[in-house]
């Protein structure tokens, strides 16, 4: 709160960004600036709980809808972002830091609560997948055998193969967007010759087996040491920066992350209830329907509707041909959007946590990835 220019806070409407704001405004003497992102799509907008929020508060709020055909930004992101970023929240985080440009400079957010009380569904699906644990090590054997028998694309056969996994590697099972056995159909023979020996869950794993105890407080870790400081922190840093504001994230501080993580893990998720310890004491400062509504997270409708118009949509920014440089070659095959799109057309959720924003989000990777590879200078 301390700043010697215009201070404001994104408000998406979620119990994290809404606790930062029934803060500000108790500490504040003038009307906090807020400023929330929605869609036309009522399923990935949650403006309503935002302005009830700024309402409940009394802030100075601002909003912008974005239109459903939002892939004109994506050209712009691959240049702020440096390098090849799959997750589609870019966007509307983007879109919300040019909006609080116009009014200020220095902005708080909510980044860090999911990290800190347990706030993702994907811990509340891995609670209930904890029961599979018990299956024998021949009864997975069977089940891999079964899945390996059946044709690709076949009803049943990703569900099987997920739960012939177990522990640590069903788990990273779900957050996995692309199996190893799809990389010949995303990318040219040679990039896949080059990282055939490539690992992604080598380094996880160790992360997740380093926390001894409870099952939550390792996938908190793992969170903590990858997701946020990878993937959200990353996202919010380079998309503020691009309309030159700062963004601070309260949260995160070191007291309150010390605080947090000696809270017992059944404290923070309680009979499916995420952040459960850190929603009862926001009981009578934040609304009701904003505390017990559900999790939205900051999803974007990229991919939403029919695999086809999903497809064509991505089309438009990736027909180009991917180039290669010399020492340095990513090349997908000109028919990976198509795989993309098919694959996300034919899937079902198999195991909980697979959606259509999972689809969505492996269109993004492959768009980025492609339009990373030739991006010039925003404008040009």
């Amino acid at each position: 709160m301390v700043s010697d220019v215009p201070l404001g806070a994104f408000l998406s409407g979620g119990i994290d960004s809404s606790a930062v704001v029934a803060t500000m405004a108790q500490l504040s003497t003038r009307s906090v600036k807020t400023f929330s992102i929605g869609f036309r799509e009522q399923d990935y907008d949650e403006t309503r709980y935002a302005r009830r929020v700024a309402q409940r508060f009394g802030t100075d709020h601002h909003e912008l809808i974005l239109e459903s055909d939002i892939t004109a930004l994506v050209q712009d992101l691959a240049w702020y972002l440096d390098e090849p970023f799959g997750d589609p929240s870019a966007i509307p985080t983007y879109m919300v830091s040019k909006l609080t440009a116009e009014d200020v400079t220095v902005v708080l957010s909510g980044d860090g609560g999911d990290e800190l009380f347990a706030g993702y569904d994907k811990y509340v699906v891995e609670s209930r997948e904890q029961r599979y644990q018990r299956v024998a090590a021949p009864v997975r054997a069977l089940l891999r055998s079964v899945s390996a028998a059946m044709p690709e694309g076949a009803t049943g056969r990703n569900f099987l193969r997920h739960f012939s996994l177990a522990g640590t590697e069903r788990y990273l099972d779900a957050l996995t967007l692309f199996q190893p056995n799809q990389r010949g159909q995303l990318f040219r023979s040679e990039v896949t010759e080059q990282i055939r020996n490539d690992d992604a869950w080598r380094e996880a794993t160790a992360l997740l087996t380093s926390v001894k105890g409870d099952w939550l407080s390792a996938l908190q870790y793992f969170d903590f040491k990858r997701y946020l400081p990878l993937d959200v922190l990353t996202k919010v840093d380079r998309m503020s920066m691009a309309h030159s504001i700062e963004v601070r994230v309260p949260l995160l501080d070191h007291k309150l992350v010390e605080f947090a993580a000696s809270i017992p893990p059944e404290m923070k998720l309680r009979n499916g209830t995420t952040k459960y310890i850190f929603k009862q004491a926001l009981r009578g400062i934040l609304p009701d329907d904003v505390i017990d509504r559900r999790k939205q997270g900051f999803a974007v409708p990229w991919g939403v509707g029919s695999a086809a118009s999903s497809g064509n949509c991505c089309g438009s920014i990736c027909s180009r041909r991917v180039a290669g440089n010399a020492g340095y070659s990513i090349a997908l095959t000109s028919s990976s959007l198509l795989f993309c799109t098919n694959a996300g057309a034919r899937s079902t959720p198999s195991c909980g946590r697979c959606s259509r924003s999972s689809f969505g989000v492996a269109l993004f990777s492959i768009s980025m990835l492609r339009v990373w590879r030739i991006s010039p200078t925003p404008g040009r």
